[in-house]
């Protein structure tokens, strides 16, 4: 008997289906909180579009054998109408499947398994749900919203994020002046995703730096890269309520077999606070690959591209960089530091001369900054100096690097002017 409804109403098959699958997800969704993932309510609205797209076909083959042996007028007129219902349900389906219809993607954030679903129409805004299985996903977790005011609009300038109880566990902005805040509960550090640590709060940290010889003429200071990050941070959260600097093995690392201040292998740490935007000010740490040392700490300007504001965000990494070495030196100290170094090197660039038919000419060089180069002024305290450089077709570097009184005076031999940090 069941077979013989089943070929009897064949044709309403898949309306039956639609309806059962339909009023299933309902009950689930109102008992247990579960939504339809994006593949299986795809599916279920397809069936629903061909049960109706058949339904209609059926009344208008049954319209036709109704009136087939008639001339009735109305006969043409239910074929048309039934010919465009069909079309509007397939136009219908069509434009729900690929206007309305969010797609999804599957992410881990916070420790915690989630379904990504971005709104379709503006590409905003982006919904994270608890992961389920393949067929459902469960409650809202957070949202992020991804303005244009950035040149990657996929970077998130607003985001909230709630555990499965309910409990806000971080919420904040980011702005292209770079302005952050950020509210965010304790955490296992290992367990946090690279820029998810940079909300998470840090302790100042102050090291007493010496310096050292560590291999045959080569000075290094005391503390390693990660002690430089860790300092660095802490004063920049202070600030700003936020870390700036990635852990050392986040950075762009390489190594080559001498540097500007060792004759030894040194490894190169380079970081950028986002690769895709290059004329962003950048450090690189040398560091001798036999020990965890430092050699120097190099952070460059590209003046090629100049904005104000990243001018402003060089300047504020000499700052944070500089209360590293000298932490108990005021703001207003630590400001005309950097300031006379960065002016000394961008007042006098480095040039290379050639003589030509009688005629001293002046032209930029095209050697890059090298162990032989002499800076035009070194400021010091202590073994500690610091000095700036800047070749045209280069990026303007302000070095930090350790000193002895040996040092001092070969510098001022090969025609660098000395100042001491008072």
């Amino acid at each position: 008997m069941f077979i013989r409804f089943l070929k009897k109403y064949r044709v309403c098959c898949p309306l039956i289906a639609a309806v059962f699958i339909s009023g299933c997800t309902y009950l689930i969704k109102i008992n247990m909180n579960l939504h339809l993932r994006y593949v299986p309510m795809l599916i279920t609205i397809w069936i629903w579009v061909i049960s109706l797209i058949l339904l209609t076909s059926r009344a208008a083959a049954g319209i036709y054998k109704l009136f087939h042996q008639k001339e009735d007028p109305c006969k043409s007129a239910h074929i048309n109408v039934s010919i465009v219902l069909s079309c509007l349900f397939f136009v219908a389906g069509l434009f729900y499947t690929i206007f309305v219809l969010q797609p999804e993607r599957e992410i881990e954030k916070y420790n915690t398994k989630m379904v990504a679903r971005t709104d379709r129409g503006t590409k905003k805004y982006t919904y994270y749900y608890e992961y389920v299985n393949a067929l459902f996903y469960g409650q809202y977790l957070g949202v992020e919203c991804c303005g244009s005011s950035l040149d990657n609009s996929d970077i998130p300038i607003e985001w909230e994020f709630y555990d499965k109880f309910g409990n806000l566990i971080d919420k904040g902005s980011y702005n292209e002046k770079y302005d952050f805040v950020s509210e965010r509960l304790e955490e296992d550090p290992s367990d946090i995703p690279p820029n998810d640590i940079l909300t998470q709060e840090t302790e100042l940290k102050k090291f007493n730096i010496d310096i050292m010889e560590n291999r045959e003429k080569e000075l290094v200071f005391s503390i390693s890269i990660d002690d430089y990050i860790d300092c660095y941070n802490g004063y920049y959260w202070q600030d700003n309520f936020k870390r700036y600097l990635l852990p050392s093995k986040e950075w762009k690392t390489w190594t080559e077999e001498t540097s500007i201040h060792s004759e030894h292998e040194t490894r190169f740490y380079f970081f950028t606070e986002d690769e895709k935007r290059w004329p962003l000010p950048t450090i690189k740490v040398y560091a001798p690959t036999n020990a965890d040392y430092i050699q120097e700490i190099n952070i460059n300007f590209d003046w090629h591209s100049y904005t104000a504001s990243m001018y402003d965000l060089y300047k504020e990494m000499c700052f944070y960089t500089l209360k590293v070495f000298f932490p108990d030196f005021s703001d207003e100290q630590i400001i005309s530091i950097y300031s006379k170094a960065i002016d000394s090197g961008y007042d006098h660039v480095i040039y290379s001369k050639a003589i030509d038919s009688g005629y001293d000419h002046i032209f930029p060089s095209d050697e890059w900054y090298s162990s032989d180069s002499v800076p035009y002024a070194v400021f010091y305290k202590d073994n500690i100096a610091v000095y700036s450089y800047f070749a045209i077709g280069s990026s303007q570097s302000l070095c930090i690097i350790p000193v002895t009184q040996e040092t001092i005076n070969t510098l001022r031999q090969k025609g660098a002017e000395i100042y001491e940090i008072l």
